[in-house]
């Protein structure tokens, strides 16, 4: 998925590159924490493969989420969900998808020893499934 995706200037903030199909892809071990400050209180959610936190961007204070998800057993389905998150974004006649308010942007992805990180626009309004 890294060939699949476009990536940022990495001093341009998510959201701010002026090209919402662009998803920054970071080489295996870049650090997340060094780019994001993620909340280690309680989680926005968690599921069977992932757990969702706050997460803040250094430099600019923005506020995103990060769905970390175990390599050891689910990286297969995490890079499944940055493959289908991309073509989402970049639309199938290749327009931006950034005025679609029911597809969830991904802005950057971080791989270390044990995670898939996604780093995701922050949704509000609780768990869909508590609808």
């Amino acid at each position: 998925w890294a060939a699949s995706s476009a990536s940022c200037a990495p001093c341009e903030a998510p959201g701010v590159c002026g090209e919402a199909t662009r998803i920054l892809v970071h080489p295996p071990g870049d650090a997340l924490d060094g780019r994001f400050e993620v909340d280690g209180g309680m989680a926005l959610g968690d599921g069977g493969y992932a757990v969702v936190r706050r997460c803040r961007l250094r430099d600019l204070s923005l506020e995103l989420a990060c769905k970390s998800v175990n390599k050891a057993m689910h990286a297969a389905q995490a890079r499944a969900e940055v493959d289908s998150l991309t073509s989402l974004q970049r639309g199938s006649s290749g327009s931006s998808a950034a005025g679609m308010a029911h597809v969830v942007r991904l802005f950057e992805v971080f791989e270390d020893d044990a995670h898939i990180h996604l780093v995701l626009e922050l949704c509000g309004g609780g768990d869909l499934y508590e609808r």
